[in-house]
């Protein structure tokens, strides 16, 4: 082998490595259904259920994080962290702050994990597991 010439790495053959998930068209058309669907099933009780309660303490907390007031280091309780209020003052700072806007976040988020259980079930099982846990997390709003 010359000097200039360049090897190139091998894949390990380990087993239980992680492999990428390539996702092909059908694949893409799921997550996009299946996102659409986790959408639609919660998206009716979106302001209704539950009422108002104890969420405006986190809510008025990322508030604090959008005006700049404040940076904490854990939520309203303090064995929790604060991604949830940087999380609602980032969208805050996107979408300007409304009452609804955390409930969308939720919303959102919401029908996003439903995707990515798709996609975890996909790769772990196939297609049709990937399938029935999504639709078991869709069932559950």
């Amino acid at each position: 082998m010359s000097t200039t010439a360049r090897r190139t790495p091998r894949a390990s053959g380990r087993p239980g490595g992680f492999v990428a998930w390539r996702a092909g068209a059908p694949d893409l058309a799921a997550v996009l259904a299946i996102f659409g669907v986790a959408l639609a099933v919660r998206a009716p009780f979106l302001s209704d259920t539950p009422r108002y309660t104890d969420e405006m303490g986190e809510v008025l907390r990322a508030f604090d994080v959008y005006r700049g007031i404040g940076l904490p280091l854990t939520n309203v309780d303090a064995y929790i962290g604060p991604f949830w209020n940087y999380l609602l003052a980032a969208a805050m700072w996107l979408f300007g702050p409304t009452p609804e806007l955390p409930r969308r976040v939720v919303l959102v988020s919401g029908a996003l994990t439903v995707a990515a259980t798709y996609g975890l079930g996909r790769q772990v099982a196939g297609r049709g597991a990937g399938l029935l846990a999504a639709a078991l997390l869709v069932g559950a709003p």
